[in-house]
């Protein structure tokens, strides 16, 4: 669940102060209504605008106030004594804070009277997304107050309160108070209005103390703003990648990722940076875990007096002809160049001889003093390179450059492509970091600017390549909130698309480090279709451009271009009269030889499915009976390019003049949909006289996923009879409506026949129905002239889930019963139809919530135990999906330096059975666990030869729980999950006890591969595992062996209190040292610097630094470093440890 606030700044960026209406001990919602304001008061007129204050402090409020314009929006406003209670949006978007009107000094809003209220309604600007909010308050009572602190969405004049909580609130003394209440998701919309309201329930006066603009000390929290369709999601375990240890090549910064799939895998190549730049590779199965190769660094700088002896950066890779090729950037100390190099394999690489590949410019050119950040794309046997150039006005900008053999290049001659933007923009300094990829139809470049405040990334589409237009909705990812991992910038993109899904790795920093992200956009649809019909020459029709369901898409504008065979069917006009898109205005057309097209945009996004725009077309007179044209819609183009648009034609037919009948079917239908055909005849301008009895042949298409269910006579031939013949297989139906005496005149609807859609199809189809034979007769026996039309349904298919996949990303591990047990536990929803646990994709109709259709793996309805069953059948098994991974919002429910740990002891070593018990634990005294209510965790155990799982025992936290445990001896690999099925349990101990088998004297080591815990409400609890190795010996560390091997075992006990033992074993004599950092690599102890014989060794450590002071709970790493003595073989190890007080 996202906590803060991120909205889509309209055509201006601001920095937007509101001011919102404070009502005490009143109901009262104040109407109002915008008003741009575009001057600065002077100090004494009392008018109510709040200024920007200079004076911010911008490591708090990172984005800046300066030099952003004199913009303001003014809401109406009331007054309490001398102030004004104000909620304030940061122009980085990052919360809403309380703030008094005149000064810094701090204000005091109080409520008088039980029942009194303040309430702050705020007008939206576009939907939000998400269901939790924040009080974050400073507040006092005289002794003890109750307060209520209410969420209200109000719309067309109704309330619905979306959350709700009561606090106590104790003493005379301002004291923080931070609420987080969950509540409803309305999918709110542009124009809702959010009340956020504190009611006094009980007690003695209580107040808010307002500290101001600088601290905005009181503030509220709500969802993120779901601004529009480009916007990414930040994955929630990042930083994926994190900087290496103390004194390893990468210890102090990350740089520019580079993704490729090769293999199987994803390969990632990246910068960083122990004391110069270099380049590395590391290697994942999903893109999110990832191990560094042992090979780091696979690209080093050059040799002194190179031309890139002072750092190699910025590595971009691709595989080709069966080589992996690799441009990047090197420097000499003075200019930034691009060269080139290529591998085998992706780890042993050899650079170019004729280095540098690309230099920098001549002087006083846009490129003089760098170029750097390539982005290679080979087609039609043709390199195509983006690069960033720099000159000595330190101002970036992005060029284009080609080649025919990777390394001799050819700069545009009109360079640069890309430039930085104006000077209120978000990219007003300079652009720069682009990576390119071509979808098919267009070039898509995500990009980096920089504002003199913040980096952010943007996006850009060119036909080209060369003339770029970049995203009305830039920039496309943010900073993250305060205090996150990459609350300064975000910088260096890297997009592939995979899976229908754009997956993007990034770098973040915080101020202090830079380190590699992840994000994910699923490629959204949109179907677009137009119907078949039919009409005489020299009639006018309309025929509409039907659009499935477009909420949510942020759809701003769209181009529409369909062509016709002119001989049959002359286009005229377009209107959006009448169709979802009206509130835009007229679409501006242009016709030429029976080809239309239609751009139309608006300041709302489209809602709903039906007409998009309705064309206009004539008939030409000189077309005759039967002749027929296709309207192909050529292209349809949303806002850019997305989301995309899945195009089906329509057949117009030439008729003779008549009574026209039509089958009138709706725009859509959804799997296992019950949906009519109306039959219906004459027209208000060709009404039917005299109708006695009417036969036909209707005939229907894509019969796999419709059939046929029964029928009900129209009202329009009054007291009439009917027969109908049914025929599914082929696609037909043969019916007879007729009355006994006399007919009827008019027009209306004379039969009406039910179908339904499948319950097994995924792919939407369209299904048309036409009438093959028609015959009509009057009273007296005279044949009616009827003319036919065929109509079109589009049918959308169902949501594959695959059994036992609860979280829908693509594999089945035990985190699946997470999902089921604290997510989406207890819920109903459709069944399935033929469910099974068969693992095979399996249709189903989407629940509310959408995520928990996936939960109910065995398809019966309920989401419950029984659905475990599936995941321990299917385990292990995988699939190909379009969704991205649905997890469990992690909410901040820990506020110390370190968040309660599980970790591993082992213990009962028995000697005639081999066997040992390892305990898995979970919290301490110190850090205990608040609610939980299941815990899940892969273990892999390896570094020996014999081991083999045997059984388990649940442990005695959490209570009452049950427990699946899946092992597999082969692959090393044992996953669990510990649940209860009613509520959570609070405190620490043991969640689970493994039985292992292994023989005397046999190290093992066991590394958590994963872990995920969720509370009774489904959020995540957030933990430390101990997941570098963990060794236990057993029994004994040493045996008899002389060791062959460096080795440094986990120190034991861990977490500890006060002290541990690390043991660590030398195989030569060596200058042996092992030394304790802390998170920050900073060194607080050298435990030992001395020359070791052969054997086995252990320390201890005490927990305090070398002046003998006491450390403080933590995260701590130590390191053993060997110098051998004779060989010279140089060794260094280092694993985390815990220290919990």
């Amino acid at each position: 669940m996202k906590m803060c606030i991120k909205i889509k700044l309209t055509l201006f960026l601001i920095q937007l102060a509101v001011y919102m209406t404070v009502n005490a001990g009143t109901n009262e919602i104040r109407k109002y209504n915008y008003q741009k304001v575009n001057q600065i008061p002077s100090a004494n007129e009392e008018i109510n605008i709040i200024q920007i204050n200079n004076s911010l402090n911008k490591s708090k409020y990172h984005y800046g106030y300066q030099n952003m314009g004199r913009k303001f929006i003014e809401l109406s406003s009331q007054t309490i004594g001398t102030n004004i209670l104000y909620l304030r949006l940061d122009y980085n978007l990052e919360n809403f804070a309380l703030s008094p009107f005149r000064s810094n000094d701090p204000a005091q809003i109080s409520l008088l009277s039980n029942g009194a209220a303040i309430t702050l309604p705020y007008k939206l600007t576009d939907e939000i997304s998400g269901n939790t909010y924040g009080f974050h308050l400073l507040m006092a009572s005289l002794s003890s107050t109750i307060f209520k602190f209410e969420i209200i969405l109000e719309r067309n004049s109704n309330q619905y309160t979306l959350a709700d909580t009561t606090s106590e609130i104790r003493g005379t003394t301002f004291k923080r108070i931070n609420i987080k209440i969950k509540g409803l998701d309305l999918n709110t919309a542009k124009g809702d209005i959010i009340i956020l309201k504190i009611t006094r329930v009980s007690g003695v006066e209580g107040g808010i103390l307002c500290n101001g603009l600088n601290n905005a000390d009181s503030y509220i929290e709500v969802p993120y703003f779901n601004y529009d369709n480009t916007k990414w999601e930040k994955y929630l375990e990042n930083p994926i990648i994190d900087l290496g240890m103390p004194e390893e090549w990468d210890t102090h910064d990350l740089l520019c990722p580079c993704i490729i799939l090769a293999n199987n895998k994803y390969q990632m190549f990246y910068s960083g940076r122990g004391g110069v730049w270099q380049v590395g590779l590391t290697v994942s199965s999903n893109g999110l875990t990832w191990n560094k190769v042992n090979n780091n660094p696979i690209l080093v700088t050059g040799h002194s007096g190179e031309w890139d002896d002072n750092g190699v950066v910025q590595p971009f890779v691709i595989f080709h002809d069966n080589v992996f090729k690799m441009w990047y950037a090197g420097s000499d100390g003075f200019n930034w160049r691009i060269g080139y190099a290529t591998s085998t394999d992706g780890v042993v690489w050899h650079k170019f001889t004729a280095n540098p590949i690309l230099d920098v410019g001549q002087a006083a050119s846009w490129d003089e003093a760098t170029v750097a950040r390539p982005s290679v794309i080979i087609q039609n046997n043709e390199y195509r390179m983006w690069y960033v150039g720099k000159n000595n006005k330190n101002e970036f900008n992005i060029g284009y450059a080609t080649s025919y053999n990777g390394f001799d290049w050819i700069k545009y001659e009109n360079n640069p492509v890309l430039e930085s933007g104006f000077s209120d923009e978000w990219d007003s300094i300079w652009v720069s970091q682009p990576l390119v990829i071509f979808d098919g139809q267009n070039y898509l470049m995500w990009y980096t600017g920089y504002d003199g405040y913040n980096m952010k990334i943007g996006k850009a589409v060119s036909a080209d390549g060369i003339n770029w237009i970049k995203h009305e909705n830039n920039p496309i990812l943010y900073p993250g909130i305060s205090n996150s991992w990459d609350e300064i910038d975000v910088s260096y993109p890297n997009v592939i698309y995979d899976n229908s899904t754009f997956k993007m790795w990034y770098i973040g920093n915080d101020g202090a480090n830079s380190r590699i992200g992840y994000a994910t956009k699923v490629k959204t649809q949109v179907n677009v279709f137009i119907p078949d019909t039919a009409a005489a020459s020299g009639d006018t029709i309309t025929v509409p451009v039907i659009v499935s369901d477009v909420s949510r898409k942020n759809i701003l504008s769209a181009a529409i271009f369909a062509e016709t065979n002119s001989n049959i069917l002359i286009p005229l006009e377009a209107s959006t009269i009448g169709s979802i898109a009206e509130t835009w205005g007229e679409p501006t057309t242009n016709i030429s030889d029976g080809r239309i097209s239609l751009a139309m945009a608006g300041t709302s996004p489209l809602i709903g499915s039906g007409p998009l725009a309705y064309i206009n077309y004539i008939v030409n007179p000189s077309a005759v009976v039967n002749d027929t044209t296709t309207i192909h819609i050529e292209n349809v183009i949303f806002n850019e390019g997305e989301p995309d648009a899945i195009t089906n034609d329509g057949i117009f037919r030439v008729i003779g003049t008549g009574v026209p009948i039509i089958p009138i079917a709706p725009d859509t239908v959804f799997i296992s949909d019950e949906f009519w055909i109306d039959i219906s005849i004459g027209s208000s301008t060709h009404p039917v006289n005299d109708l006695k009895i009417v036969s036909f042949e209707l005939e229907y298409t894509n019969t796999d996923i419709v059939d046929y269910v029964s029928y009900e006579i129209g009202s329009f031939l009054s007291g009439a009879q009917a027969n109908v013949i049914p025929d599914d297989q082929n696609g037909t139906i043969s019916a007879s409506v007729y009355r006994f005496s006399g007919g009827n005149s008019g027009n209306g609807t004379l039969l009406r026949l039910k179908f339904k859609v499948s319950d097994s199809f995924i792919d939407s189809k369209n299904v048309s129905f036409n009438f093959s034979a028609l015959q009509a007769h009057n009273s007296n026996g005279n044949e009616i002239g009827l003319l036919p039309e065929r109509s079109n349904i589009a049918v959308l298919g169902g949501i594959p889930v695959w059994p036992g996949d609860a979280n829908n990303d693509s594999q089945v591990s035990i985190f699946d019963i997470n999902q089921i047990v604290a997510v989406h536990w207890n819920k109903t929803g459709p069944k399935r139809v033929d469910a099974s646990i068969e693992w095979k994709a399996q249709l189903c109709l989407p629940w509310d919530p959408f995520e928990a259709t996936y939960s109910d793996c065995n398809g019966n309805g309920n989401i419950d135990i029984f659905d475990i069953n599936s995941v321990v059948i299917n385990f292990g098994k995988t699939h190909e999906s379009s969704k991205t991974i649905l997890t469990s919002a992690k909410i901040e429910l820990y506020k110390s330096s370190v968040a309660p740990p599980i970790f591993l002891e082992p213990r009962d070593y028995d000697d005639i059975t081999d066997c040992f018990w390892l305990d898995v634990k979970i919290g301490t005294v110190d850090l205990p666990i608040n609610d939980l209510k299941v815990a899940s965790f892969e273990l892999n155990y390896s570094n020996c030869d014999e081991i083999k799982y045997k059984s388990y025992e649940l442990g005695n936290f959490p209570a009452e729980a049950q427990a699946t445990v899946v092992a597999d001896d082969t692959t090393r690999k044992l996953s669990a999950s510990i649940y209860r099925i009613n509520g959570g349990d609070n405190g620490s101990g043991t969640l689970i006890s493994l039985k292992f088998n292994s023989e005397k004297g046999n190290p093992v080591d066991f590394a958590f591969n994963g872990v995920l815990a969720n509370n009774s409400d489904g959020d995540e609890i957030v933990l430390t595992p101990m997941d570098t190795t963990i060794v236990t010996s057993i029994p004994a560390i040493a045996g008899n062996n002389v060791p062959d091997k460096y080795y440094l075992f986990q120190n034991y006990p861990n977490p500890f209190n006060p002290e541990t033992i690390i043991h660590y074993q030398v195989p030569s004599e060596a200058k042996i040292t092992l030394r304790v950092f802390n998170l920050n690599g900073q060194l607080v102890k050298t435990l030992l610097s001395e020359i070791h014989k052969i054997g086995d060794y252990s320390k201890t450590w005490d927990g305090k630094d070398e002046s003998g002071n006491i450390l403080p709970s933590g995260v701590y790493f130590y390191q053993l470093k060997a110098q051998a003595e004779n060989t010279g073989e140089n060794f260094m190890e280092t694993r985390k440890m815990v220290l919990v007080r």
